[in-house]
């Protein structure tokens, strides 16, 4: 099978969910934004972390969760996130499914696909190469042109198996 790997933050993860209802914001169509002057970290930090703690699920992660038996997760994380993720992880995807995770930024993530030919699911919007990515869909990367964009877990999933070309199951 073709190796594919997962981001966390918009692919299995939806912290913007939890802060959109905690602050009231309206809509996110952008990649970076702010409100109230705020961006994505400040807020995060003024909130004590709690949105990478009780950010649900995304239904990408709720369809992964039940053909995989294993994935690996590459995120861009701070630092400070790290403790937190780790127990979002362990209370939303290992207590399922094993996992492996690494910490790398988007230029790193982007060099790597393409070195060892490997998938990745994302929602990224900045990448220079979309060849390798499967690219959830959400508002703020509609811009983006691509090979293989999904707008529901179980679109990821056939995509996945439709890639691999056994079309066989992924458990």
């Amino acid at each position: 099978m073709q190796k594919v790997v997962f981001d966390l933050d918009g692919v299995l993860r939806d912290i913007i969910s939890y802060l959109k209802i905690k602050y009231n914001i309206k809509e996110i169509k952008q990649w970076y934004w702010e409100h109230g002057g705020k961006d994505i970290y400040a807020l995060i930090r003024e909130d004590n972390y709690n949105a990478l703690t009780k950010a649900k699920p995304t239904e990408y992660l709720r369809s992964i969760i039940k053909n995989f038996n294993y994935i690996e997760i590459w995120t861009n994380q701070p630092n400070d996130w790290l403790p937190y993720t780790n127990s979002w992880i362990n209370n939303n995807i290992t207590k399922y499914i094993d996992c492996g995770i690494r910490v790398m930024d988007s230029i790193k993530k982007e060099k790597k696909i393409y070195n060892e030919d490997i998938y990745i699911v994302e929602d990224y919007p900045n990448f220079n190469n979309y060849d390798n990515i499967i690219l959830v869909d959400r508002e703020y990367n509609k811009g983006v042109d691509c090979k293989y964009r999904v707008k529901t877990g179980d679109e990821l999933i056939k995509k996945i198996k439709e890639l691999d070309g056994n079309n066989r199951p992924l458990k």
